[in-house]
């Protein structure tokens, strides 16, 4: 399950890319995602949530946002208050963010000194690209991750730290397809291919409409259903499939006009 935290993703000013990053990942490697919360930079609500969530007896509970500098950034307290650990500062940290900020010429704010912080009960997760390093624990059987919300230092942390740590446990890989249609609406691709859909594919099947087209997403932890459904959903589209996986049309239209030596006028 998943937590992410943040007052500007509730508000609609920044879109929830965490979320979508860390379910793909995941997902990729094998993992089953069940539930994702957003929450408020509200201690109390921060609290609830854990609650709520780790009810679910997760094998691992992801938290991203809310462990920067600033006031409004509450989730370290509330997550030492909720593991029931006391925090000490780490003065070796904190000198190796004073020399990072000299390089650029910079005296280290003060409000900094709270992501020197660390829990006396659980483990720290290194932060290779910011100052905001992440935890370790461990609750009643699940783990729990804390990931700071900067994109781009969350990604770098799930990669380096969290998905080796998932790959560990023993996780097997999903075999995952995605077959992506034009032309058909959504309901006549379903009426289209019910004869097949009939059958017992053994796959968790997802139909994903967009402007271009109608993606359709299946998926097993072995790869042999995989293979037997998309042979078979070929068969029957046929020309209606204009790529898989992540291929784009408009790149799929161009890469046409060039092997046909076709021009394209906008």
């Amino acid at each position: 399950v998943v937590l992410t935290i943040g007052n500007e993703i509730l508000t609609g000013n920044t879109t929830n890319s965490n979320f979508e990053l860390i379910g793909q990942r995941l997902t990729e490697i094998g993992c089953n995602v069940t539930s994702q919360r957003t929450v408020a930079d509200i201690h109390e609500s921060i609290i609830l949530s854990l609650t709520d969530l780790l009810d679910q007896n997760p094998d691992m509970l992801i938290v991203t946002g809310g462990l920067g500098p600033t006031e409004d950034d509450v989730t370290r307290k509330a997550l030492f208050q909720f593991v029931g650990t006391d925090a000490e500062f780490d003065e070796d940290y904190w000198k190796e963010l004073q020399a990072r900020f000299t390089q650029f010429g910079i005296d280290i704010p003060e409000s900094n000194r709270n992501q020197a912080m660390v829990p006396k009960k659980g483990d720290v997760i290194p932060n290779r690209v910011g100052s905001a390093r992440g935890y370790k624990f461990e609750i009643d059987g699940t783990i729990l991750i804390a990931l700071p919300g900067v994109p781009v230092e969350m990604e770098t942390m799930m990669t380096k730290s969290v998905i080796p740590l998932i790959e560990e446990m023993g996780i097997t890989p999903t075999t995952i397809k995605t077959i992506r249609t034009t032309g058909i609406p959504e309901s006549a691709l379903i009426e289209k291919l019910e004869p097949v859909l009939k059958i017992k594919h053994q796959c968790t099947l997802g139909f994903y409409p967009s402007i271009y087209g109608v993606d359709i997403r299946f998926s097993h932890q072995e790869p042999k259903p995989v293979l037997v459904l998309a042979s078979r959903l070929t068969g029957i589209l046929g020309d209606a499939i204009y790529g898989n996986e992540k291929e784009r049309l408009e790149d799929v239209v161009v890469q046409l006009a060039k092997d046909k030596s076709k021009m394209i006028a906008t």
